[in-house]
């Protein structure tokens, strides 16, 4: 497969992983229910991503699986912050 479709495929997979972590988080924060029903749906259209890619390309396949697994790390990581941090100020 040509390198710049491998890079424009990696581009799509950052710029919408990115744009779904963050309204995840703003729904999520909002409103847990509606939050999680978009959580299931976003991984059954990135299971059906993922292997959809790995029919084109199993090293591509990887790259994206590893670019969703780091937005997910760093969505989860940005939650418990601030879930901490609202915690922290209930006490107070």
């Amino acid at each position: 497969m040509d390198s710049l479709i491998n890079l424009m495929l990696l581009g799509v997979a950052l710029i919408s992983g990115g744009m779904f972590g963050y309204i995840f988080l703003m729904l999520y924060q909002r409103n847990k229910k509606a939050g999680l029903a978009l959580l299931a749906t976003a991984l059954v259209a990135a299971l059906l991503q993922l292997y959809l890619l790995f029919l084109l390309s199993p090293w591509l396949t990887a790259a994206v699986f590893v670019i969703y697994a780091v937005i997910g790390a760093v969505v989860a990581w940005t939650l418990k912050k601030k879930q901490r941090q609202a915690a922290d100020r209930s006490i107070k």
